[in-house]
């Protein structure tokens, strides 16, 4: 009898402990679960911050682009206006008759006089 007892004490024990394997097996599938979904949403969330900055790159890059653009176009306009001005100039020749140069008896010099008659 009183190895019945200890027999029926060592099954219930080992049931017990089946139940509790089969818990903890449930809870560990559970948490693995949630493991691959938590996994699954990183690397979503990665993929997302990762297009996030390619777009921001780019919007840099557009930024700078314009900047460029900008500084160009106020560059040529200045070179179209140099450019104008020269155009517009009169390049002719145009000299001014010499002066003429008074001598110490306040007579003009430099000037040709016809003397014969």
């Amino acid at each position: 009898m009183w190895q019945q007892i200890q027999q029926q004490q060592a099954q219930r024990t080992a049931d017990r402990a089946a139940q509790k394997a089969r818990n903890l097996q449930v809870q560990a599938q559970a948490a693995q679960s949630v493991a691959s979904q938590a996994q699954e949403n990183a690397r979503s969330v990665s993929i997302e911050a990762s297009q996030a900055t390619s777009q921001a790159n780019q919007a840099q890059i557009g930024l700078k682009s314009m900047q460029v653009t900008r500084t160009l176009q106020g560059n040529f306009d200045g070179l179209q206006q140099q450019i104008s001005a020269v155009l517009s100039s009169d390049f002719s020749a145009t000299t001014a008759p010499p002066s003429a140069v008074i001598n110490s008896s306040g007579q003009e010099t430099g000037t040709v006089i016809n003397v014969t008659a």
